[in-house]
Parts: C-alpha cells; structure tokens; sequence
C-alpha cells in the first residue's frame, strides 16, 4: 500500500519471522502462529529466501498436525513466492522472481529452502495454482521416472487416479508417451471420462476388477 505522500521514503518494514505450527500437544486446536527467528537470519550458500504467498496443504500436514506421524514435526512442505533475498553461489534465480518449490515449513510470511528447489511459476498461474504442484508432481514423477523408468511405448496403471498425485502420475504418464490405465472410485469415474480416460482404460479402485482391464 501506498504512504499517499510522493517522494517520502521511510524504512523497509521487515515480514513479522512466525509460521503455523503445533504448539503442546498435537491437536489441530494447537496449531498456531510461533516464533521462526531462524528465517532472517543471512542466508547460507545455495539457500533463497522467498516471500510466501500461497502455502500447500496436503494429508501429510493433517497428520503431523494431529501428532499421528511419530518423530516428525513441521507444518508445510510446499508453496510459491517471490524471491527476496539470495545467499552466496546461487544461480538462476533472483530476487523478484516468482517461483513455486518445496520450501519447509511454509505455513508464514516467509521461508527458506535451496535455491535447487525451486523453479519458476509459469505465466498466467498464480499463487495458489502454483502452490499445490510440487509435492504432486516431484512423488508422481519419482514414482514412474526414477523408481518405475517408465518409457514411451509402455502401459501404466495409476491407482486413484483422481487424486492429486493420480492427476499428476497421469499428466506425466502421457507427457512420457505411455498408455494409462485408471482407477478411481464409480462415483468419480467423471473425473476420469474429464481426463481423456476412456471406459476401456478405468476401472473402479473399490475392488480388483482392475485387474481384467
């Protein structure tokens, strides 16, 4: 927001350093604003600081925020900013950029992550869009190209593949030049027919039909 006076220069008001996390015990009702210093400290080599302006949510954070998960603590993996600042030996990315990336814990005003874990948002998404792709599409992608070395020519099976990573698995699995298969259950076999999956290639993920696909 503007100071309505032209010309007047005034001192740079630093983003307050808190995030959501649980505070006691873990209960949704414990999540609140705490205190994150650490995110002004000076930037380490590699490392960017972002200011965050849409954070992902996704199970894992129900989880941890209900202490579900044992010996893992930390609300928010994933989101998209801007560039604020860059520590020593950081290369292709700078401040004002937008990106979008795994940024730990980004439940607050700001974070920082790697400048490796980042990537820029593309044109015409916004924050919010650019803030539920990462976490999808890095565990689809290492799913079927690192663990499965899924290739063209070849078929696939996504199971729930409704869901955000479904969606993902089968964006990447046709990006690759595979055949995909489906499930999902009857009542979102919509979705899929949306997807371009036609009756031949879905199944209901409710039973084992999908094996006689």
């Amino acid at each position: 927001a503007g100071t309505g006076g032209a010309g007047l220069v005034g001192p740079v008001e630093q983003p307050e350093a808190w995030r959501l996390d649980t505070a006691g015990t873990a209960t949704l009702e414990n999540v609140k604003p705490v205190p994150c210093p650490e995110v002004l400290e000076p930037l380490g080599a590699g490392q960017v600081r972002i200011a965050v302006r849409a954070a992902g949510i996704n199970f894992r954070d129900a989880l941890v925020g209900l202490g579900m998960v044992p010996d893992q603590t930390g609300l928010g993996g994933e989101g998209a900013g801007v560039v604020v600042d860059i520590g020593p030996d950081v290369a292709g990315v700078s401040v004002g950029d937008r990106v979008m990336g795994v940024l730990d814990q980004s439940f607050g005003p700001l974070a920082v992550t790697d400048a490796r874990m980042v990537a820029p948002i593309p044109d015409g998404w916004s924050f919010r869009q650019a803030a539920a792709v990462p976490v999808a599409y890095l565990t689809a992608w290492y799913g079927l190209v690192e663990l499965g070395r899924l290739r063209c020519g070849e078929s696939v099976l996504v199971h729930a593949a409704a869901g955000g990573v479904g969606m993902a698995a089968v964006g990447i699995a046709r990006y690759l030049g595979a055949e995909v298969y489906a499930t999902a259950s009857p009542g979102k076999h919509g979705v899929l027919g949306e997807m371009g999956i036609d009756g031949a290639h879905r199944a209901s993920s409710r039973d084992v039909g999908f094996a006689e696909v």
